[in-house]
């Protein structure tokens, strides 16, 4: 069976359901792609979500499969709009210095008044 003749004196042919050893990578007895076994019966990569690698089929993958980090743990993205219009995206800003002046002002203002009624 790895001369394209099977024992059964028959042609062998991608669909027949048998894997031909150094011919065919796989066998699944059908002509269709997507299944795992391409329709000239090659093996197709299966995209694996959670794998770390953004596969065809996949808007993300962020190597885990937990939802509410940006991406779903069924690898799609978290943060476009959805259609409510309400965006889910997180931004990580540093603070501006009248904002650390504030946040500084209001502790000093705070451990004042702390030692004026211990």
């Amino acid at each position: 069976n790895t001369d394209g003749c099977l024992s059964t004196c028959v042609e062998a042919s991608c669909g027949d359901s048998t894997i031909e050893t150094g011919i065919e990578e796989c066998d699944d007895g059908n002509n269709m792609d997507g299944d795992g076994c391409a329709a000239d019966c090659t093996n197709e990569v299966t995209a694996i979500c959670g794998d770390g690698t953004v596969d065809t089929g996949e808007d993300c993958d962020d190597g885990n499969t937990a939802d509410g980090d940006g991406c779903a743990a069924d690898c799609t993205d978290e943060t476009s709009t959805g259609s409510s219009g309400c965006s889910l995206s997180v931004s990580h800003q540093p603070m501006s210095h009248a904002g650390a002046l504030v946040l500084f002002a209001t502790v000093m203002a705070l451990m004042i008044r702390r030692t004026r009624y211990q």
